[in-house]
């Protein structure tokens, strides 16, 4: 009996020892990498914790809250393998700014636009020229957000340098204790949301790295779309069941980040728009009051406005017929008529309708990089002459503002 209690004593002992040993390592690394571990965890937990918030979902927040620093305490842990002291602050200064770049844009997406990082995002960055830009960053960046980031800016330099949370005078064993409840805490937060959001836990969608990633993956198909969508528009044949049309003269104006709330027409309370107020009021023009884009930005949405795809279609948007066509086959002679580029990788599908237009013009030929800053009031020669070669019979415009 006595050497059972021996056996067990020393088991016990044996175990206590190496969770001892463990729990050291665990709080030295924790210590050594307290800077690195905070600022990892502000990156990736800040704007998702937001959404989830914002949906009421405070369990699966707080969960995701201690995963993300049990997973920062990891990754300090696996860089601490690294013994050679200047290669360790370059990989450690690396990682932090490649996960700090997607956070500060998102950040900024959810300021602006109460969203995370998406596709549609994605898509203006890659979609937008440098004129376009310049007029966002006018429009959305002033004094308040260059304060923030500055600010920013001096308290992340601030930490580096004078480690506040190392000037904390606390004693030994309270920070040992708080270091050691932290870790295991997060870790078994951590295990419970695997066992409860397996799914959850496996998306590819959690960090702002990872949204960034599959939103521009998504975006980069969509351009590979566009040159699908020439090869497909080429061989298509457009097969009319009915043709009826008695309408000579149709005109489309495709508007360019426009907003519908600041147009007097639709309820705005500046009288902005005298002329199309004045059509409505003797009923020469149709206005729609209820319709909902697909999309944010404009690329997207022709490829739903311009052909019978919809967020049901069992098929890709370029496999379907497009109005440019439909109207061609209808015995429109088809005008397309753009202040927008007319080349380049922004020129997109717009293009490609162009293209199959009976005629078009461009007020500038130029391509996607370049702009010189040209006025929608261009287009005025482009549309009297539109006018004077146009068909007898029936016409369809396209008017594509800038």
């Amino acid at each position: 009996m006595k050497e059972v209690f021996l056996k067990r004593g020393k088991l016990v002992t044996f175990f206590r020892d190496k969770a001892k040993r463990l729990s050291d390592a665990a709080v030295k690394i924790f210590f050594a990498n307290g800077g690195f571990i905070f600022l990892f965890f502000l990156f990736n937990v800040l704007t998702l914790s937001w959404s989830l918030l914002n949906e009421d979902k405070v369990d699966v927040f707080i969960g995701y809250a201690f995963s993300v620093f049990f997973a920062s305490f990891l990754l300090a842990a696996v860089l601490s393998l690294i013994r050679i002291p200047r290669l360790l602050k370059v990989v450690k200064a690396l990682i932090i700014l490649v996960f700090f770049v997607p956070f500060f844009v998102e950040t900024f997406v959810m300021y602006n636009y109460k969203a995370l990082i998406g596709t549609g995002i994605m898509n203006a960055l890659m979609e937008t020229n440098l004129r376009e830009s310049v007029e966002f960053l006018k429009m959305y960046v002033g004094f308040t957000e260059i304060s923030f980031v500055l600010l920013l800016c001096v308290a992340a330099v601030l930490l580096v340098k004078y480690r506040p949370w190392k000037r904390i005078k606390v004693r030994d064993g309270a920070k040992y204790k708080t270091a050691v409840f932290l870790i295991v805490f997060s870790a078994l937060q951590t295990i419970r949301m695997f066992a409860m959001y397996p799914y959850f836990m496996f998306d590819d969608k959690l960090l702002p790295i990872q949204r960034t990633c599959s939103a521009s993956q998504a975006a980069y198909k969509n351009i590979q779309a566009y040159h699908e969508l020439t090869a497909e528009m080429a061989n298509k044949k457009i097969e009319l069941t009915e043709n009826n049309s008695k309408i000579k003269n149709i005109v489309f104006i495709l508007g360019e980040s426009t907003n519908r709330n600041h147009m007097h027409l639709y309820g705005y309370d500046i009288p902005n728009t005298p002329h199309l107020d004045e059509y409505a009021d003797k009923g020469e023009i149709c206005v729609f009051r209820d319709v909902v884009s697909p999309h944010s930005t404009t690329i997207a949405v022709l490829s739903k406005l311009f052909t019978f795809c919809h967020h049901e279609s069992d098929k890709e948007w370029y496999e379907y017929n497009n109005l440019i066509d439909v109207m061609n086959a209808a015995g429109y002679k088809t005008h397309w008529l753009s202040n927008q580029e007319s080349s380049g990788i922004w020129g997109n599908v717009a293009q490609i309708y162009a293209d199959h237009s009976t005629m078009h013009k461009f007020t500038r030929i130029r391509d996607s990089r370049e702009d010189e800053g040209i006025l929608d009031e261009e287009l005025f020669p482009l549309v009297d002459e539109a006018i004077a070669n146009r068909s007898p019979d029936k016409n369809f415009y396209v008017v594509h503002l800038m």
